[in-house]
């Protein structure tokens, strides 16, 4: 997207509404998200509360949950009983609409295909594939699939919304009793490979089909036990990723960024990763131009580390996604979402179950005030946006970043 000089007015001593606006439509990397919000301190249900707090913090960016579990674990909204799909919860649930109705541009989303829940709360309840993915399941995730995007498409044309519908960590998917050793079974594999690829058909085709405008969607798969793959052990990125032709790949990157001993070693290991996913994508030249790697989830829980480490940590995180060129880095997350037995927070939060900002919150809005200032500076001086290496190059410099 370019904004030309005539169109933003750049003699002007403030920044126009054109300008404004792509100022604001501007992927800044950076965000967080809200899934599985663990408490609430108004009368707005939790996911409208959170989505609220994350706009008024300053990103454009937000990750969220789609999935049949909406009324129950994702964020406890009332259960309706017309609601039968994908597309029915987007259009019909009250909270969901108004949140894909805020001023955000990104939007990230945990999508699961009501057809595949098969009850509770727990991550397995979503989707399984353990036994292969039969031509009647196949059919049904597509529909799902394929009926939101379409709605989407056609909901958000000329808003300038991008939407990218994804999953929670992938290796976990593969191996849903969490044992690492197991070997994988060839059955779980090929029926991850066909999920994806199903998912993935059913996106490009409702992007063909369906007319619009100045929006977009995406699909992307996520993968967690990447390190393993770096030492020579099958995972999702070497057994899956080679077989599907997603457009992006979330790394939920817990495995490279907890108790990192500094932020050379940090970032050696993050890097490593990012790099080792990127060598196993197949090529997509229809996508937009950049790096197709983000980090999905990483974060420093109250329980384990202290808010000064909290915070240092994270904008070591945040600096390395940025030098390697992630289209989004994002925070786990606004509210904290893990409570052990016997009510104790373990402190997944950027703000806490008090109502306390910590300071990763506030390095965060920091962030979002200089990426906001830096951006109206560049755009009145250039007449366009930066590439993404312009920003990043920028932002590595901007206070809130110190590398501490």
């Amino acid at each position: 997207m370019l904004v030309t000089a005539a169109g933003l007015g750049c003699a002007a001593p403030h920044p126009s509404p054109s300008s404004e606006r792509a100022v604001f439509r501007y992927d800044t990397v950076v965000g967080t998200q809200t899934i599985l919000p663990a408490y609430g301190f108004s009368k707005q249900d939790r996911l409208v509360e959170t989505a609220h707090r994350i706009r008024d913090m300053g990103s454009s960016t937000i990750k969220m949950a789609l999935t049949a579990r909406y009324c129950t674990a994702d964020y406890h909204l009332p259960r309706d009983p017309s609601i039968h799909c994908l597309c029915d919860l987007a259009e019909r649930q009250p909270s969901v609409k108004a949140v894909l109705d805020m001023r955000f541009s990104n939007y990230i989303f945990w999508a699961y295909a009501f057809s595949q829940y098969r009850g509770g709360d727990s991550q397995q309840s979503l989707a399984s594939f353990q036994d292969g993915l039969s031509a009647g399941e196949a059919s049904e995730v597509y529909r799902e699939i394929h009926d939101l995007v379409a709605y989407l498409l056609k909901a958000y044309s000329g808003t300038g919304k991008t939407f990218y519908l994804g999953h929670w960590e992938g290796d976990w998917h593969l191996r849903w009793d969490y044992d690492r050793q197991r070997p994988l079974r060839k059955e779980a594999v090929d029926g991850m490979v066909r999920w994806l690829n199903v998912r993935q058909e059913a996106i490009d085709d409702a992007k063909r089909e369906t007319p619009h405008h100045d929006v977009d969607v995406f699909g992307y798969t996520e993968v967690n036990l990447v390190q393993r793959g770096l030492h020579g052990q099958p995972c999702a990125v070497t057994e899956v990723l080679p077989n599907v032709d997603v457009d992006y790949v979330s790394y939920s990157a817990w495995d490279a960024t907890n108790k990192p001993a500094s932020a050379e070693a940090l970032r050696q290991k993050l890097v490593a990763g990012l790099d080792f996913i990127e060598g196993h994508l197949r090529p997509r030249p229809d996508l937009p131009p950049g790096k197709r790697v983000w980090i999905g989830e990483f974060g420093y829980p109250a329980i384990s580390y202290s808010e000064a480490e909290a915070d240092r940590n994270t904008r070591w995180v945040l600096r390395t996604g940025l030098e390697w060129g992630c289209p989004f880095v994002l925070y786990w997350e606004l509210y904290n979402n893990e409570v052990e037995p016997g009510g104790r927070q373990r402190g997944y939060w950027m703000i806490d179950d008090h109502g306390r900002k910590t300071q990763v919150y506030r390095t965060y809005a920091a962030f979002y005030r200089e990426a906001g200032a830096f951006l109206r500076s560049f755009v009145s001086r250039n007449g366009r946006i930066p590439t993404r290496r312009e920003f990043a190059a920028a932002a590595l410099r901007f206070p809130s970043l110190r590398p501490g």
